[in-house]
């Protein structure tokens, strides 16, 4: 009897041992634990999977050498799969991370628990290691995330944040974040991040928030630099890496990035960060440079409509403001038509000499009406044309201005109007387009004396400066500057539009003298075609237009030449 259980028992201890070596060389890593968590057995697989010794193996509490994670998170105790199987949850498979010195892994546990006679003995978990597997599928449904995301989105500030949350989600970050190029710093400015729920990094996001990295600064800047991905673990140890302190006081010890470029530019980057170490991973990083390439394509899309909209936008002002020019042209030409049909038709039954020279007063000054209007309007096309040619004659500024103005001092007499002249500064000669001059002064002075009541002040006010006096440049060159200021005002809202064709100030046509609102603009054009700039401003009762030209200083034409 006692040979008969000696040889039972060596059968028994020969199959385990066969069972044990079969089980050991699959490739399921098993594990058994008895009513305490305690691992009671494992097979060769399992040791390997958490690098450990047999002999540090049994015995020890299975929670502490397989702590697991999921989206980034830690499973609690009350979640992990021992647990769940213990307090009857049993035959449960789910995918879990385990995190193995610098290596993640993703695995898929079957847990459940060994009963006889209605009593638990002990729990099984069956571990079968699907990283690649599941890393293809996550990557891949990040890659479709994204496309769905720039497919949905209105714009960039719109998708990033999704994105940012697709990756993490996807491949165990808890961390997310996009740097932008700032062209007017010329540097990368954090615009948008993403962490994980349940984890949250004040310190690390807020000193983010408030730096900005030059090329080949930090981890962003070092991508700007290299265009190429770039992978720091642990980041506390990276040398080039300003936020190392608060990153490793919040326990971040992974990081990398990479570029969003567009025709070879960096327009952005995107960095990721982990609490786990993690090694590099290249199928990762082509992953990530997919992704950077969608959006920089999204980006480029966007610009491009943004253009095509501005481009449209400005087109329809300016058809706007044709169709508005045209309205008003043919107002303004008709009105003088309608006069003169008016007082022909008069004339014709006129019964006495005053009422005839009346009304041939009136075709008079409403021709005259129709062909300024008509020859502002050519000369405005032509200095729009860009078809105007300058006349240049040398010219002693004071003497020559003084004739401009003399036909003016009969006209401002008869409105009781003063007129002042401060041509002090102004006695060199000086080569300019006199004709183009002459219709600057000209149109000011008449829109001047148009606007300024009885017994107020006009001035023309002109001086020059030397381009050495400016800025240093040949003393031959020279800067006329022109003022004409009178007393009057023009509302602030009128102001930008003072320059516009057809524009009018209302109620301040005292005399209703009328006119057809193409003077300024003409003056403007001039100005412009002479290389100069005008200024006007308003206040106290006083307005005052200032025009500065170019011109040469004490040389004729010939000179010139």
């Amino acid at each position: 009897m006692t040979s008969d259980l000696a040889a039972l028992v060596n059968q028994l201890q020969s199959t385990l041992g066969k069972m044990e070596i079969a089980l050991g060389g699959i490739s399921e890593a098993i594990v058994w634990t008895g009513e305490d968590g305690r691992i009671q057995w494992s097979n060769a697989t399992f040791d390997q999977l958490i690098e450990q010794h047999r002999f540090v193996v049994l015995g020890a509490p299975l929670l502490n050498l397989l702590p697991l994670r999921q989206q980034g998170q830690t499973v609690a105790t009350s979640a992990h799969p021992l647990t769940l199987a213990r307090t009857g949850q049993s035959s449960q498979t789910a995918i879990y991370e385990f995190h193995r010195s610098t290596t993640r892994f993703l695995l898929e546990i079957f847990s459940t628990q060994v009963q006889f006679k209605g009593q638990q003995l002990s729990t099984v978990l069956v571990i079968r290691d699907v990283t690649e597997q599941k890393q293809i599928e996550q990557r891949q449904a990040i890659q479709f995330s994204v496309t769905r995301t720039l497919a949905q989105a209105v714009s960039l500030e719109e998708a990033i944040p999704r994105i940012l949350q697709a990756v993490c989600e996807g491949d165990g970050w808890e961390v997310g974040a996009l740097w932008h190029h700032n062209p007017s710093l010329d540097r990368l400015c954090w615009q948008g991040s993403w962490h994980h729920p349940t984890a949250h990094y004040p310190g690390f996001e807020g000193i983010s928030r408030a730096t900005s990295f030059g090329m080949g600064e930090g981890l962003p800047g070092r991508v700007w630099l290299n265009k190429h991905p770039v992978w720091i673990t642990p980041v506390a140890d990276d040398p080039n890496f300003p936020r190392h302190a608060i990153a490793n006081r919040e326990h971040l010890q992974t990081g990398f990035a990479f570029p969003i470029l567009s025709q070879g530019n960096v327009i952005g980057v995107l960095e990721f960060f982990s609490p786990t170490a993690r090694q590099p991973d290249d199928a990762l990083l082509l992953v990530m440079l997919d992704i950077g390439s969608q959006i920089s394509q999204f980006w480029q899309r966007k610009q491009a409509e943004f253009q095509i909209q501005e481009q449209l936008e400005e087109l329809s002002k300016l058809n706007a403001v044709k169709d508005e020019f045209l309205s008003t042209v043919s107002h303004e030409l008709r009105t003088p038509i309608a006069n003169m049909r008016m007082a022909i038709e008069l004339l014709k039954s006129a019964s006495t000499v005053e009422k005839r020279e009346h009304y041939l007063e009136i075709l008079k000054v409403q021709c005259l009406r129709e062909a300024e209007l008509i020859n502002d309007l050519l000369d405005l096309q032509r200095l729009e044309a860009t078809s105007y040619c300058p006349m240049h004659q040398t010219i002693q500024l004071h003497d020559w201005l003084a004739g401009v103005v003399e036909p003016f001092q009969s006209r401002v007499q008869f409105h009781q109007q003063r007129l002042r002249l401060d041509l002090s500064l102004a006695n060199a000669p000086l080569t300019i387009d006199c004709t183009g001059l002459e219709r600057i002064v000209v149109e000011l002075l008449n829109n001047a004396c148009k606007y300024t009541p009885e017994k107020g002040d006009i001035t023309l006010s002109a001086r020059y400066i030397t381009g050495s006096a400016e800025s240093g440049s040949d003393a031959s060159t020279a800067t006329i500057i022109l003022a004409v200021s009178n007393q009057a005002s023009i509302p602030a809202a009128a102001l930008p539009h003072i320059f516009e064709k057809f524009y009018r100030v209302a109620q301040t046509d005292i005399r209703r003298q009328g006119g057809t609102g193409l003077g300024l603009a003409l003056v403007q054009k001039l100005v412009e075609q002479m290389h100069g700039k005008i200024e006007v401003e308003s206040a106290y009762n006083r307005t005052t237009f200032t025009v500065q030209l170019p011109s040469m200083l004490g040389l004729d034409m010939l000179a010139l030449q």
